[in-house]
C-alpha cells in the first residue's frame, strides 16, 4: 500500500509495501505527534504466514496507544511496546524494528535500531551513514533497555529504512538482491522525491525477482528540503 506526504512541510516521506502473500508480517506507521515533530517505525514480527499478521496487528495497535504519548524520545515508547509485545506474545515471538523521532525545527533525528536492517542516511554531501543495530529485538525479553541515538539531518538529507525482505529478494535463479544493488538504486534515484523514488525502487525488486516475493518487503523514505 502506497502512503505519502507532501505540502509546506520541510519533511516529505512516502512508504510502498510488496506483500509476499495475502497476509503479512511487515508493520509501518507514521506519527504527527504535534506541530513539527514526527515519529515514524518500520517493523518485522518473527514468522510468516497468519501467525506473522496476528502479531504484526498486535504492533499496529501498540505503537500508536504509546507514540502519541511520548515527549522524551523514542525509548520511552520502545520499552513500554516491548513490554506489552511480550506478555501478550509466546515467548518466541519478536520484532525487530526500526523507530525515530525527527524534530522538524534542529532537523535532530533521534532513533533506536531493535535488531532491524541498518537504515541509510544519505548526506545532502553524498556521504551514506548507516543507521545500525543497538538494541536487542522486542518482545524477547521482558526487561528491554536502550540508548537512543541521534544524528542531524539538513536540508537535502535523505532516510531509507527497509525491512529485510527487500535485501533478501530473490532471482528466479535464487540471486538476492542484495546490499549493494540497494544502495546503488539508492543513488540512482536520489533526484527524485520520496513518493517519485519508491515506485521506481519497489519496480526494480519485482523485476528482480519476478512474479512472486519470498519476503515481505517494505520501504519508507524521508527526506528534507
Amino acid at each position: 500500500m502506497p502512503r505519502s506526504a507532501t505540502g509546506d512541510k520541510a519533511l516529505h516521506y512516502a512508504c510502498r509495501f510488496l506483500p509476499a502473500s495475502d497476509v503479512s508480517g511487515d508493520y509501518y506507521d507514521f506519527f504527527e505527534k504535534r506541530a513539527g515533530h514526527f515519529g515514524f517505525v518500520v517493523a518485522d514480527v518473527s514468522g510468516k504466514g497468519v501467525p506473522a499478521a496476528m502479531l504484526m496487528a498486535n504492533l499496529q495497535a501498540l505503537f500508536p496507544s504509546y507514540a502519541y504519548r511520548d515527549e522524551a524520545g523514542p525509548e520511552p515508547v520502545l520499552r513500554a511496546v516491548n513490554a506489552q509485545f511480550h506478555e501478550s506474545t509466546s515467548p518466541e515471538s519478536f520484532a525487530t524494528a526500526f523507530y525515530a523521532d525527527l524534530d522538524e525545527a534542529s532537523r535532530e533525528l533521534s532513533y533506536i535500531n531493535c535488531g532491524h536492517p541498518p537504515a541509510l542516511l544519505r548526506k545532502a554531501s553524498g556521504e551514506i551513514q548507516l543507521l545500525e543495530s543497538g538494541a536487542v529485538v522486542l518482545g524477547a525479553f521482558s526487561s528491554w533497555q536502550a540508548e537512543t541515538t541521534t544524528v542531524q539531518m539538513d536540508a537535502g538529507d535523505r532516510l531509507l529504512v527497509y525491512s529485510d525482505g527487500v535485501v533478501e529478494a530473490q532471482s528466479s535463479t535464487g540471486e538476492e538482491f542484495g546490499d549493494e544493488r540497494l544502495l546503488k538504486l539508492f543513488e540512482d534515484t536520489v533526484h527524485l522525491a520520496p513518493q517519485e523514488a519508491l515506485p521506481e525502487m519497489e519496480a526494480a525488486i519485482q523485476k528482480h525477482s519476478g512474479v512472486s516475493l519470498f519476503e515481505d518487503c517494505t520501504l519508507f523514505m524521508a527526506s528534507l528540503r
